[in-house]
């Protein structure tokens, strides 16, 4: 009677060591078995993309961590590998799958190789040298993923410092994108920053009200390109779109003290211009830009020789807006008559009364001069000429 027999174990449960024993007889071998997955080196790992509309992936392109790598739905998870430098990695087994239904999980094989800002993937599937998932196979590109927009692009930017539209213009700023001429803005939650291209920024998720924006910002040198359009259903959505210069406000171009003309004073104090008429209207308003005027350039219909223009913010008066109104109405009969050649009735007169009573948008402050400087607002439109009296040579004080 044998005591504690037991049944032999089947081959594939041997010890290598028994099955090393067998092979001497023909009997069998140990396969090598795999020594599990290193983790990827840093390097590899992050974001990756070969086109924007990979941003809108629910993952942000193609994105490595430290066992696997996902594209949207398809994810690959590393059984087996090793790290080959800080820049190289050999997958020996992984297998790709797709959240969805249908699609049987890939064993797949290959390498991982990082030059500069490319990274290379090559995968295979097991045993064979067909594409294991051709979709992530190729050239793909470093991505900075931002929660805000960075410092190279901030600031203000607009069109020309004496165009109508002057005082027009977009400020960027960390968490988004507001406007000179109102109270809007467009908050920004997600960026893409392409590393080989750091002047272009991939909007992936900002928000104008209850409308949702995706896009471009572009900087080239002095130059920024916005480009955001409606994401899903456009429906009524409006998204900022346009081009502008970088708006700087030049110390040098500032007039120092202050200047006045028996009617109205300019000063210009911590960035901003305060107007001031002798009868109590009052303008105080933050310089968004200055620019040189050149004395070729000043022939434009503007009676100010050189200088320097100042960009205005818009607001309203500080103070004495009754003061405005009253001018705006004393010559209105005299509009009117001369528009139409005859005298008005008061219905007619009334017509060429500007409800609104705005600051204005641009100082022009003219060369030096005998005896001080010349200076003029815009727009020049009726109102504003009524409002001040811009004649005669301003004295510096």
């Amino acid at each position: 009677m044998i005591e504690s027999a037991r049944r032999p174990q089947p081959l594939r449960e041997a010890s290598c060591f028994a099955q090393a024993w067998l092979l001497t007889l023909g009997l069998g071998a140990c396969d090598k078995q795999p020594e599990g997955a290193a983790e990827l080196p840093e390097r590899l790992r992050g974001s990756w993309g070969q086109n924007d509309a990979q941003v809108h992936l629910e993952t942000i392109g193609l994105e490595l961590d430290a066992t696997s790598l996902k594209l949207g739905e398809l994810t690959l998870t590393i059984k087996a590998g090793k790290a080959m430098g800080v820049d190289d990695y050999q997958v020996d087994e992984a297998e790709a799958s797709w959240t969805k239904a249908g699609k049987a999980p890939k064993p797949c094989k290959g390498t991982l190789s990082r030059q500069g800002n490319t990274l290379m993937v090559k995968l295979y599937k097991q045993g064979t040298e067909e594409r294991c998932e051709p979709v992530l196979d190729g050239d793909w590109n470093a991505w900075n993923v931002l929660t805000e927009i960075p410092e190279s692009h901030r600031g203000t930017f607009g069109g020309d410092a004496r165009s109508a539209d002057a005082d027009i213009g977009l400020r960027v700023a960390a968490d988004g994108i507001g406007f000179t001429d109102s109270d809007d803005r467009v908050i920004v939650s997600s960026i893409v920053q392409p590393a080989a291209t750091p002047d272009t920024l991939i909007v992936r998720s900002s928000k104008r009200g209850d409308a949702a924006c995706t896009g471009r910002i572009v900087k080239d040198a002095e130059k920024l390109r916005l480009d955001l359009t409606p994401s899903g259903d456009p429906g009524t959505a409006e998204c900022p779109h346009g081009t502008g210069v970088l708006w700087t406000v030049d110390a040098k171009h500032l007039p120092t003290g202050t200047f006045d003309n028996g009617q109205v004073t300019i000063a210009v104090k911590d960035g901003r211009v305060i107007l001031t008429d002798k009868e109590g209207l009052r303008c105080e308003q933050e310089i968004l830009r200055t620019s040189e005027r050149s004395v070729t350039g000043s022939h434009d219909g503007i009676p100010v020789t050189g200088g320097v223009v100042m960009v205005l913010a818009r607001a309203t008066p500080a103070a004495g807006r009754e003061v405005c109104d009253r001018r705006q109405h004393n010559i209105a009969p005299t509009l009117c008559a001369e528009r139409l050649g005859m005298p008005c009735e008061q219905a007619l007169v009334d017509e060429f009364v500007f409800d609104e009573i705005e600051c204005p948008r641009q100082l022009i402050v003219g060369d030096a001069m005998t005896g001080g400087h010349k200076a003029a607002l815009l727009p020049a439109k009726t109102g504003m000429l009524a409002c001040w009296d811009m004649s005669g040579v301003f004295a510096v004080k």
